[in-house]
């Protein structure tokens, strides 16, 4: 997140092929996790947000400097817009999901793209298309919200994925916890050491300094996001019937 400036595969037993007398071997259709299935097999959710990134991306590189940085004004989150410390007019709240589509160069971008589908790919077969694509947005407006309350007067332009992709890294991370709780709650306890541990981690940076070789941080939106999607995933995982 920036604030710029202007299955693995099943372990399957070897079943006897034609040659060994046994039964002919069905040509894979394309399930997810399928043995001889692709190796580039991403969920459907995660690759258009990919793909809309990427033409965002493509589409601001062939604006004019002026142009580009007046749609990065118009739709990146600028708090000091919703706070009235700046006169924009009225208040639009469309910046709190348009600012997740920009980002400040392509290294943002690229590393933010590679998060994605590390932590999105697992999650929305997990949990859903639907649920998956529910928990990204209001996690990226969660980070979006804590940068206003936390920096209400900042005229810098909030853009990037990176609430939205915490808010991914959080729910997996209690996914996980769920599916290896042992009688002790062991799990659920390794899970609240992890979120604590990246929690701290973030608040360290952004008080020791936003400022990388991206640009300036926004540490606080990040955290936004991260408790956000850890909170949702308890409402948004499919119960078992």
């Amino acid at each position: 997140m920036l604030a710029t400036r202007p299955d693995l595969p099943i372990l399957r037993e070897a079943r006897p092929g034609p040659e060994r007398g046994g039964p002919p071997r069905k040509p894979w259709r394309g399930g997810a996790g399928s043995a001889g299935g692709p190796v580039f097999n991403v969920s459907t959710v995660v690759l258009w947000l990919v793909v809309l990134n990427l033409a965002v991306h493509l589409a601001r590189s062939l604006l004019p400097e002026n142009l580009d940085a007046r749609l990065v004004y118009s739709f990146g989150l600028v708090a000091a817009r919703f706070t009235g410390a700046m006169a924009w007019g009225p208040v639009d709240p469309l910046p709190l999901v348009t600012y997740q589509f920009l980002h400040g160069g392509l290294d943002h971008l690229g590393i933010n793209m590679l998060a994605l589908l590390a932590f999105g790919v697992g999650l929305e077969r997990w949990i859903g298309p639907g649920r998956f694509l529910v928990l990204y947005l209001l996690s990226g407006i969660a980070g979006g919200i804590a940068q206003i309350l936390l920096f209400p007067g900042s005229p810098v332009p909030l853009l990037g994925a990176s609430a939205a992709i915490s808010g991914c890294f959080a729910a997996i991370l209690r996914l996980v916890a769920g599916t290896g709780r042992g009688a002790a709650g062991g799990g659920l306890r390794q899970v609240g050491l992890l979120a604590v541990i990246w929690i701290v981690s973030q608040l360290l940076f952004g008080l020791v300094g936003a400022e990388t070789s991206l640009g300036v941080v926004a540490w606080w939106s990040h955290i936004g996001g991260f408790v956000v999607g850890l909170a949702l995933i308890h409402v948004l995982v499919p119960r078992p019937r």
